[in-house]
């Protein structure tokens, strides 16, 4: 609850929650633990300390059934206008605070779940991940008058998947693409209008440092299970994803069930893919309302293969299939995956295979009607590309037809977990802004995305990643 919103949502619970216990079985322990050194070194007035940053929870889920099922119709309130948010569309983040345990446990995921930098997921022997899907599925559109916006009918699916981002949090990076274009010169460098840094993210140097210690990662001694999608309305379509590093104890197991899943349509992709945006740009006007033109800063755009006990299992060749058998490697710092000799990048890619500079329709979220959806028009997917590293392995070229179509951008670099274009000094990093227009009647306001260019260097030698990286000038 705050002063603009007000909602509940359990993590965990018997009904409306996150993690959903199915029955009268099963318990949950769950202990906090302290990082004392990080908390000695906090002063009582900063956010980190008043937000208890220090913490992090160890969640265990024993002899328990549990699905993992996120709400469609969770309501809330924004400057006393009334909401339903679906949480099916878009990933969902677990936080760094989180280690979960499943211990002789059943876990079934029916959404697309996101470990952040510092969380884990640990599954025993005795336990079971399974992968479900809701399908297809409709957001029906509506129109906000007190804001002049129109949320339009969206199709997507509702399907299962885990991705584990390795990339480090930098929210350093992220103050610098805060751009401020569109913006009245009265409210840019207003505390109000997240001129600068948003407090949340003011006094947090030793937290980020804290859960940045460790990657986000999987590791999985149990079952996996993909449920069947051949009696779901266009099957083709839905996928289920798995990205980031998940150890898997028997791979062989992990293979027969993958292969049973694949008898009746290929119903996964051996990646995943989810972005981070913030800090946003919103006027408040009184309450958080969006006033003219505003920006959706995407910060991350993590894109990650499935790499197991440090063995790259995405096929290069075909990212709908797994390689257990071959020596294939991938360098999550540099986005290169090795095979053969060659190397590939995953690159974000439209149905007929050009660079995709949007995400607005990530995991099949925004269509705006039926027929694009079961069309694939415009999806937004992945998949490996030839690549040519420049001498000092910093940028690739890319000088290969892609099934049959070349790419309009020829030169790229690897920033913050994707593969973006690079024209020598500039990276193009797309941004998205809610832009006023007139329709005649009302005054209304739509989602665009717009190219904008930074300039960038690369540091070989990066004191916060600890590795060479491209950092915004």
């Amino acid at each position: 609850k705050s002063n603009t919103s007000e909602n509940i949502i359990n993590i965990i619970g018997k009904s409306s929650s996150i993690f959903t216990f199915n029955g009268e079985s099963g318990y949950i322990s769950i202990k906090p633990s302290y990082d004392q050194s990080l908390k000695n070194s906090l002063s009582s007035s900063e956010v980190a300390f008043k937000n208890i940053m220090y913490q992090t929870i160890r969640i265990e889920l024993i002899n328990a059934d549990i699905s993992v099922n996120l709400p469609t119709n969770l309501s809330t309130s924004i400057s006393d206008m009334d909401f339903v948010i679906n949480f099916n569309k878009t990933p969902f983040n677990i936080p760094p605070y989180f280690d979960i345990y499943l211990i002789g446990s059943r876990c079934e995921f029916y959404n697309m779940i996101t470990f952040m930098p510092g969380s884990s997921l640990n599954v025993d022997q005795n336990s079971e991940l399974v992968f479900s899907t809701k399908g297809f599925q409709h957001f029906s559109g509506f129109y906000v008058f007190l804001m002049a916006m129109t949320i339009e009918d969206q199709y997507y699916t509702s399907s299962a998947g885990l991705n584990f981002i390795y990339e480090k949090y930098d929210f350093s990076e992220a103050v610098k693409r805060n751009d401020s274009s569109d913006q009245p010169a009265s409210s840019a460098t207003s505390a109000n209008f997240f001129g600068g840094t948003a407090e949340i993210y003011l006094s947090t140097a030793n937290f980020w440092k804290y859960v940045n210690k460790l990657h986000a990662f999987a590791k999985i001694d149990g079952k996996i299970t993909f449920n069947p999608i051949s009696n779901i309305d266009d099957g083709s379509y839905i996928k289920y994803n798995l990205g980031g590093i998940i150890n898997i104890s028997s791979l062989d197991d992990f293979v027969k069930s993958v292969n049973d899943c694949k008898k009746t349509s290929n119903c996964i992709e051996f990646y995943a893919s989810t972005f981070k945006s913030g800090p946003d740009r919103l006027t408040q006007k009184p309450g958080l309302v969006a006033e003219e033109s505003r920006r959706f800063n995407i910060n991350d755009f993590y894109s990650n293969p499935v790499v197991s006990n440090g063995k790259l299992l995405t096929d290069v060749l075909n990212v709908e299939n797994i390689v257990t058998t071959n020596n294939q490697t991938y360098d999550f710092v540099s986005g290169i995956a090795e095979s053969d000799g060659l190397s590939y990048g995953l690159f974000p890619v439209t149905s007929n295979y050009d660079y995709n500079y949007s995400i607005l329709n990530l995991r099949k979220s925004n269509y705006k009607s039926e027929s694009n959806y079961r069309s694939g028009y415009n999806d937004s997917k992945c998949d490996f590309i030839k690549v040519n590293l420049n001498t000092d392995g910093n940028f690739v070229n890319i000088n290969d037809k892609i099934k049959g179509n070349s790419f309009s951008a020829k030169t790229f670099a690897f920033f913050r977990g994707c593969f973006v274009p690079f024209n020598g000094t500039e990276l193009n990093i797309r941004r998205f802004r809610v832009r006023k227009l007139f329709d005649a009647v009302f005054w209304n306001r739509k989602f665009e995305s717009i190219d904008l260019f930074y300039s960038a260097s690369y540091k070989s030698s990066d004191s916060y990643y600890g590795h060479g990286a491209w950092r915004l000038s």
